[in-house]
């Protein structure tokens, strides 16, 4: 069995590059709006069940920043290549300078879907895949990887 990445993820901080070969990503967008529902008095109030306002009232939705959180999850693995460009060949390596740059604070750079942009991390999980060297996906993976990442930069 071969494995078919059409989509890697690159990594890029303080001189370490990480290629991720990924099998999924998920994007993830959130807005701050605030809810405001304004109240009637007494004598606003429809009390005729059949009336065309009766009932609760509209919420007025105010947005206020007009920014949206980005978040992009992926899934794929740490794998064994030589000529990946990245500054380590072997996926102990790669695994290594992966958890370097997400311990090292501050934005990196990630090359996602042909755009390059800053992001920064919240969570990577890491699951070291135990393998029988049966066929030929065990002798490339040797790590899997789960890593969400936001867009946006460093606040100065």
């Amino acid at each position: 069995m071969t494995a078919t990445i059409a989509n890697n993820i690159k990594l890029v901080k303080n001189g370490l590059t990480v290629t991720i070969d990924t099998t999924s990503t998920e994007e993830n967008l959130t807005k701050k709006i605030s809810m405001i529902t304004p109240g009637k008095s007494t004598d606003e109030q429809e009390t005729d069940p059949d009336a065309a306002d009766y009932g609760p009232n509209d919420t007025l939705l105010i947005d206020i920043l007009s920014k949206a959180e980005q978040r992009i999850t992926f899934n794929g693995y740490l794998s064994t290549d030589v000529g990946s460009g990245d500054s380590s060949n072997d996926a102990q390596g790669k695994k290594d300078d992966l958890k370097n740059i997400f311990l090292g604070g501050g934005t990196f750079q990630i090359t996602f879907e042909g755009s390059t942009f800053a992001a920064n991390s919240d969570k990577l999980s890491i699951k070291r895949l135990n393998t029988d060297g049966l066929t030929n996906l065990d002798s490339v993976a040797e790590f899997s990887i789960q890593m969400t990442v936001i867009k946006g930069a460093d606040f100065a």
